[in-house]
């Protein structure tokens, strides 16, 4: 098949869960069609990284993002209250893009374009005769809905609950002018075939490179903890200031030398101020986050707010470390409570779980391998890529 992936970022470098999933379904999809890549580029640095990227298609075509000033934003956010399109969709609207689109169809013969996060699918009506794919990394209403439970300023809470209203009226639109609609786990499905009962959805999950994160020989530091991921997204400050705030001084009461290390590009000056603490470690950007959670004895995802699923899960499962998550954190993993990963939800049970782990050897050892093998059995991006195949094949198929 020729198929056109349209994508609001270049999908390299591999620095946040979005381009990850991104760049290994087109690189595996590549191996057996040939695959088009028509994508914003948002910063300078970015283009040396297209060489990299067209190592496994057949041209990639960037368009400049638009521009994301402050002044913007703050306009954006007040005009947009008076406008149907969420700003976080809108703010993706570009005439150039559409153009190109235009003459890309016009100039083509695809056999189906795939539509990469909702922020894309505005430009699905430009498609008039070939089949439509939207890639749903999360199901964006719910993690505005989930924004707004969690924001205590009133300011905020209405904005996020005014985005929250017109995402959910924009996702239940676009949704049905898809062909297929895909999600990252039945839980993502489920809240979309709810909203859009006539969609065609279908679940293809996060995966993990299981030749890349593989566990090492490296003895683990004793008493470390590590938690990574983009720090300048809301749901990840959210989990370390809460981390750090409610469940790191119970811990301390029994472990007072406990460390922590927080991975994840552009932290925030809230997530930077933690550092403050001689036991706590805030890198910002790494080229490779695999020595961290090597020596770390525990992963730890005190998620609060999210969606989708956490690609930082399997990254860990894949390097036998035992994980300790709220229930959000691993929502939409096929994880086993008390076999593969340690499920907490108050700070009590967090705090107890990490001592219980730090204190049991053995314990550390079977989640570890456990979830290693969960992995290897439903979540390598090979398998998920096949399975994204079935779905391409099968929606042509009934299209023509």
């Amino acid at each position: 098949m020729n198929i056109l992936f349209v994508t609001p970022r270049l999908p390299y470098p591999l620095d946040t869960g979005a381009k990850i999933r991104t760049f290994n379904l087109i690189k595996n999809i590549a191996r057996r069609h040939t695959v088009k890549l028509l994508t914003f580029l948002w910063e300078d640095q970015e283009s040396a990284c297209v060489k990299e990227v067209e190592k496994y298609v057949s041209q990639v075509i960037t368009i400049p993002g638009p521009g994301f000033s402050l002044w913007r934003i703050i306009c954006g956010f007040f005009v947009n209250m008076f406008y149907p399109m969420p700003f976080v969709i809108r703010k993706y609207s570009s005439r150039r893009m559409k153009n190109e689109l235009k003459k890309l169809l016009k100039k083509e013969q695809f056999d189906l374009i795939h539509f990469d996060h909702l922020h894309m699918a505005q430009y699905s009506a430009l498609v008039k005769d070939k089949p439509v794919v939207l890639d749903e990394h999360n199901i964006e209403h719910t993690i505005w809905h989930r924004y707004r439970d969690s924001e205590k300023n009133f300011f905020k809470k209405l904005l996020f609950a005014l985005e929250s209203k017109r995402m959910k009226r924009y996702e239940e639109e676009i949704s049905k002018n898809c062909n297929l609609c895909l999600t990252v786990s039945a839980n993502d499905m489920n809240v979309l075939k709810a909203l859009s009962p006539k969609s065609n959805v279908a679940v293809i999950s996060n995966g993990v490179d299981i030749d890349y994160f593989f566990p090492t020989d490296r003895e683990a530091e004793p008493r470390n903890l590590v938690y990574t991921g983009s720090m300048n997204w809301l749901p990840n400050e959210d989990a370390m200031l809460y981390f750090v705030k409610d469940i790191l001084p119970l811990i301390k009461k029994e472990i007072p030398d406990i460390r922590l290390c927080v991975v994840g590009q552009s932290p925030t000056e809230k997530i930077r101020r933690l550092s403050s603490d001689e036991y706590i470690v805030v890198t910002g950007a790494v080229a490779d986050v695999r020595p961290y959670i090597a020596k770390s004895q525990i992963f730890i995802v005190p998620l609060r707010i999210g969606g989708g699923t956490r690609l930082k899960i399997l990254e860990a499962m894949a390097m036998k470390k035992p994980i300790v998550s709220t229930a959000i954190g691993y929502e939409g993993i096929e994880v086993t409570p008390g076999s593969n990963i340690v499920t907490a939800d108050n700070p009590e049970e967090f705090s107890r779980a990490i001592i219980m782990l730090f204190r049991d050897r053995e314990s550390r050892g079977r989640y570890g391998e456990n979830g290693r093998k969960l992995v290897e059995e439903k979540y390598s991006w090979e398998i998920i890529s096949l399975k994204l195949e079935k779905e391409y094949i099968a929606l042509k198929d009934k299209i023509i």
